[in-house]
């Protein structure tokens, strides 16, 4: 996304143990909020359009729309902001500035002879790296691929470095892989494994679990959303710690922010679910099912629900701050 297989964990089976109390629960400290490199909202539209919000007033900054479909969602490195674009046959990811929206550069050649491109899953990133999942149609055959590019490079095409790995046709990788220091955990249709990023992608542990959405940790605890439960998982041992059942389908990815768990549910409600007390904070209800995941800044959570309503909520308290 080893031939040494280290842990193996089974994540949410019929087995999993529900933390409930009669007893008010104890909410723990929060931690200092993160800064970000850029303060741009990012939201795509059905319409194949790139929006740039303003998170402080919910203005408008810039839109950038393209004739191809923008299927993932976006993804923003510094100075720059990442999308996706699909037909099915001359499908790209494009590098866009993050102040103005203007095209400065893309990760597949268009023009490449003999040569097509696939996207069939989410992209990801970190510093001068940008992760691909595509199958690719070259003079030599077909082949699924999950690649690390640097966009920073001036090579046409770009070519793949130091990782790459070629995904079974059976499979695919739905969500947003999450790094951890070296490694990366990768969700697969199928199964999630966590791999070294060096040549190779050495195998640290695997397991057959359901099909989960984007995980997330805080550097020690896993969080991981499947069905409609939150589960929470020892990063290093995969051990199940706790789960909150939230009682409808979790379509969204989780946060962590501030220690705090926030994702959407199809119960129509926001939650934001306390770590030691395995219990909500607080939770925001809308008047429709939740399927946009949340973004926090400055102590603001922001999430679009499918009632057509972009909000804005406090993270202390849940209350609206604008929407």
């Amino acid at each position: 996304m080893r031939q040494i297989w280290t842990r193996s964990i089974f994540l949410f089976s019929a087995a999993l143990i529900f933390a409930t109390s009669c007893t008010k629960p104890e909410f723990s400290s929060d931690e200092p909020l993160l800064d970000v490199q850029q303060d741009n909202i990012y939201i795509i539209s059905q319409g194949n359009t790139l929006y740039a919000i303003d998170p402080e007033t919910g203005v408008l900054r810039w839109k950038f729309h393209e004739m191809r479909s923008m299927p993932y969602e976006p993804l923003a490195l510094g100075e720059f902001v990442f999308v996706a674009v699909s037909n099915g046959l001359t499908d790209n990811v494009l590098k866009l500035n993050a102040i103005n929206g203007k095209v400065v550069d893309s990760i597949f050649n268009p023009s490449a002879a003999a040569t097509s491109y696939t996207i069939i899953g989410p992209i990801t990133g970190r510093d001068k790296y940008v992760f691909v999942q595509y199958d690719a149609t070259t003079p030599t055959g077909p082949t699924r691929n999950f690649a690390q590019y640097d966009h920073t490079s001036t090579d046409i095409p770009k070519q793949p470095v130091n990782f790459s790995i070629n995904i079974p046709s059976n499979n695919t990788i739905p969500t947003t892989p999450l790094f951890i220091g070296n490694k990366m955990l990768i969700p697969y249709s199928s199964k999630t494994e966590l791999v070294e990023l060096t040549v190779g992608a050495p195998l640290a542990w695997s397991n057959t679990g359901a099909n989960p959405n984007n995980p997330v940790t805080d550097g020690q605890v896993l969080y991981i959303c499947a069905g409609s439960l939150l589960g929470a998982f020892d990063l290093n041992t995969g051990t199940q710690l706790w789960s909150y059942n939230a009682g409808d389908f979790i379509s969204t990815s989780p946060i962590v922010y501030g220690r705090n768990i926030i994702f959407g549910c199809e119960d129509n409600k926001l939650y934001c679910i306390d770590p030691d007390a395995q219990q909500p904070r607080w939770i925001f209800e809308t008047n429709e099912r939740i399927y946009g995941s949340p973004y926090a800044y400055d102590q603001t959570v922001y999430f679009g629900g499918n009632d057509h309503y972009f909000y804005a909520i406090n993270i202390i308290d849940g209350t609206v701050r604008w929407k």
